[in-house]
């Protein structure tokens, strides 16, 4: 939807009515915000976060951030150990995640069933 804002007065009335994100999860454990076709998580212990249809989008099975966008996923190991860990997308294979030496940050693809 869009929503045409003639000055600047009426950016916040204008975000307000459209604001292009939908949020998810806001508790303690999960934190998870949806804009289009980016996902974007803050995960502080294994779980699923469920939308207002109470539908899972995705289901982590230890902490991490996780960023969707399309086919690739990011995912950070918030932990900073060494460790697998296994992401489930709505509608999608899971995928296994490995954090190999020191690296926090790792790519995967993620295939549509």
């Amino acid at each position: 939807m869009s929503v045409a804002c003639p000055t600047a007065l009426c950016v916040t009335a204008c975000l307000a009515a459209a604001p292009g994100f939908s949020v998810f999860s806001n508790g303690r454990a999960i934190q998870a915000v949806r804009f289009d076709e980016l996902l974007m998580a803050a995960f502080l212990f294994a779980g699923t976060p469920r939308d207002a249809e109470d539908e899972s989008l995705v289901e982590v099975d230890h902490p991490c951030l996780l960023l969707v966008r399309g086919k690739t996923a990011r995912v950070s190991n918030s932990a900073q150990q060494r460790r697998d860990l296994t992401v489930r997308l709505s509608g999608r294979d899971s995928i296994r995640v490995s954090f190999p030496g020191n690296e926090a940050t790792v790519k995967a693809t993620v295939a549509k069933r």
